[in-house]
């Protein structure tokens, strides 16, 4: 990463008066990336309070390891490592069974579309992104959490596979089975506006 980036520089210095102790920096970082750690920690755990203990454990982490930010990476990949690590040890200690639906997620990826003025267009186009959530939430855990970070939070294969410390071809790959199955779920529809 250059020197010259802004981001880089606006992160090592959010870094830099948090580890100082200010109270301020800190509230700025959670603010910052705390919905990726709730993402991250849902898409892996799939029930609320696994969710929010995993969060609360990230942000402690990321509290007590914060001298150990280096700016190699963006300071939000740093802590999706962490929210990443936190959350697969987590789901491995519980021996959850991370790889099947949950509860419905609270703050739901995919929301009904439209203005009303056609209800019935409106209905369809609910019930496809409803099918869609559906077939998301079937996905195994780790294409579920790739294909999340890559489309809801816009993160690149390479911040990814930095993320999961993975090369990036395992990336590419649960997001090209993580697609594949879902074309596979969603075929029946019949035309459906999301595009895969």
């Amino acid at each position: 990463m250059e020197h010259s980036n802004p981001d880089w520089q606006r992160d090592l210095a959010l870094a830099e008066r948090a580890r100082g102790g200010n109270a301020v920096a800190f509230a700025e970082i959670v603010k910052a990336h705390q919905g990726l750690v709730w993402h991250m920690s849902w898409r892996m755990l799939q029930q609320r309070q696994e969710a929010e203990d995993c969060c609360q454990e990230v942000f402690l982490r990321v509290h007590q390891s914060l001298h150990q930010f280096r700016g190699e990476s963006t300071l939000g990949t740093w802590i999706g490592r962490v929210a990443f690590s936190v959350a697969l040890r987590m789901a491995q200690k519980r021996k959850l069974r991370i790889d099947l639906p949950g509860d419905q997620e609270p703050d739901m990826a995919f929301q009904a579309i439209g203005s009303g003025e056609d209800v019935q267009r409106d209905h369809a186009d609910a019930e496809q992104l409803q099918c869609l959530h559906d077939a998301i939430e079937q996905l195994p855990s780790l294409p579920r959490t790739v294909l999340g970070l890559h489309y809801r939070d816009g993160l690149a294969v390479a911040e990814i596979a930095q993320i999961m410390d993975c090369p990036e071809g395992t990336v590419k790959s649960h997001l090209n089975r993580g697609r594949a199955r879902l074309k596979a779920a969603l075929t029946p529809m019949e035309n459906t506006h999301v595009a895969l």
